[in-house]
């Protein structure tokens, strides 16, 4: 029993959720799910993809300015502390001696908003010195300086009890140049350390670039047995132990005011070692010895919803094609592609329901870490696998998949909203969603977990430092996994930390 409480202790510390502003991943990335419901990753923006909230209200200078044409004498900004005037004037499309329009202000509003270093804005026009000539007054509220994102403390049964976070800063080099690094380790055999520097806005001749660099540095373990449990020992497996260094960097531009185009280029160096005694046929696609995986990638991402917290509208779609190729100097050949939707219905009295959607196909010999990995996607599993920490596996189920669909519905509402303070913000929500991953695109359904239906009930809080969740699927996924469970076909049995 007391194995139990302490299970359920972990779970509710594990269960803290990514921040919507500051997920660590690579810009476009979709990330799988970990935690409650909204907090699938991908959903909520790496760094300033919400200008969707723009369109939420409308600031009164768009609609004084609907029906009379003013031009622009000057642009006052109000509001900011630590962000330099000259930084925030820099990110403004419009300029004084323009005409303001109705689109023109909007889309000045959507863009300061996607810099991710401020939560609000609001536009005021004040009159100027003559009758035709107004003053474009923009008052921002700044976010936190630093976020917490992912904190995790948790283990399974084959790993020592291990710890994750994130943090990140939306003005670290500059106004909206965001900068996050996520952290995980056991203390022994499994590390992984993973920086991100991102450019949300960098206006060059009248067009909106955006850019990313992700560097990366993971010493992992994936089982080499032919079954999941394989004894329950860590000492026990045979592991193939591997170490992956390399990095992502993306380039791109925004073709419409919610949408961004990325073009990018991976680089890593793997390196895989094997234990004696693994199974030459269960074991995950790693190639033993030093490997190079050299890829293009293309992203798109479309963000129109109207709220980073709890969106009661808009849509997301994301988009990401990934080509490994000798001809790139690599050694997998092999397309990855993963498109995940997302559309929030506005319902009375400030709740929500959201449809959401994956799909993910490979082709070709890509390394385990490309594919897909169905507990990542899950609330929980029902079985030994557990979700994966930016990419690092903390159980003995190596089990990844060519081919992912995903499906789910969630229900949220408003519990307080806009209270001074520490805790702004919060909602309730509850989450259904359903996985289907097989190891070819017209196999059979991989048992990562007995059951391809997992729920969550989550409650998520708005704070001066992040958005942080508590859930109930993330706690199940850990008492399943330190009390014995017997399904048919699974067998789930914590045989005590190494």
């Amino acid at each position: 029993m007391p194995r139990v409480v302490a299970a359920a202790l972990a779970a509710a510390l594990a269960a803290m959720a990514p921040p919507a502003a500051l997920a660590a991943s690579s810009p476009g990335v979709p990330r799988p799910s970990r935690g409650a419901p909204s907090d699938q990753a991908g959903t909520t923006p790496p760094f300033g993809t919400e200008g969707g909230e723009g369109l939420a209200s409308r600031s009164q200078a768009e609609r004084d300015v609907r029906t009379t044409p003013f031009a622009i004498e000057r642009i006052e900004i109000t509001g900011n502390v630590r962000v330099p005037t000259s930084a925030i004037l820099a990110h403004i499309p419009v300029r004084p001696g323009d005409v303001a329009t109705p689109d023109g202000i909007l889309d000045t509003r959507v863009r300061l908003v996607q810099l991710g270093a401020f939560s609000d804005v609001e536009i005021a026009d004040i009159p100027g010195s003559t009758p035709d000539r107004i003053v474009l007054r923009i008052h921002v509220i700044e976010r936190a300086t630093w976020i917490i994102g992912d904190l995790l403390l948790a283990w399974t049964p084959v790993a020592r009890p291990y710890a994750g976070i994130t943090l990140g800063n939306s003005s670290a080099l500059g106004l909206g140049r965001g900068a996050a690094v996520a952290a995980a380790t056991d203390g022994g055999d499994r590390s992984v350390v993973r920086g991100t520097l991102y450019e949300p806005d960098l206006p060059i001749a009248g067009r909106s670039l955006v850019g990313g660099l992700q560097l990366l540095w993971l010493h992992g373990l994936e089982s080499g047995c032919s079954t999941p449990r394989c004894g329950g020992y860590f000492n026990a497996i045979p592991w193939l132990r591997y170490r992956r260094v390399g990095g992502e960097l993306d380039v791109g531009f925004r073709p419409s005011t919610f949408s961004r185009m990325l073009f990018g280029y991976r680089l890593e160096s793997v390196h895989v070692r094997s234990d004696a005694g693994v199974d030459p046929i269960a074991r995950p696609p790693l190639p033993e010895g030093n490997t190079v995986l050299s890829a293009l990638v293309l992203t798109f991402d479309r963000d129109t919803r109207t709220d980073a917290f709890l969106p009661r509208d808009g849509t997301r779609l994301q988009a990401r094609i990934d080509v490994g190729s000798a001809a790139l100097g690599g050694d997998y050949e092999y397309s990855r592609y993963v498109i995940e939707g997302e559309l929030w219905i506005p319902l009375r009295g400030g709740h929500a329901l959201r449809l959401d959607a994956a799909l993910g196909l490979l082709q070709g010999d890509a390394p385990a870490f490309e594919r897909f990995y169905a507990a990542d996607w899950s609330y929980f599993s029902i079985g030994v696998a557990a979700p994966r920490f930016a990419e690092l596996n903390f159980s003995s189920d190596s089990r990844y998949d060519a081919f992912l669909a995903v499906g789910g519905v969630e229900y949220s509402f408003p519990l307080w909203n806009d209270r001074p303070g520490f805790f702004r913000r919060g909602f309730l929500a509850f989450g259904i969603r359903t996985v289907y991953s097989s190891a070819t695109p017209s196999g059979a359904r991989s048992l990562v977990s007995q059951v391809p239906v997992s729920f969550d009930l989550a409650v998520r809080v708005d704070t001066r430092i992040g958005i942080f969740g508590l859930g109930l699927g993330y706690l199940i996924d850990q008492v399943l996994k330190a009390v014995p469970v017997k399904v048919p076909g699974v067998n789930v049995q914590t045989r005590g930390s190494p």
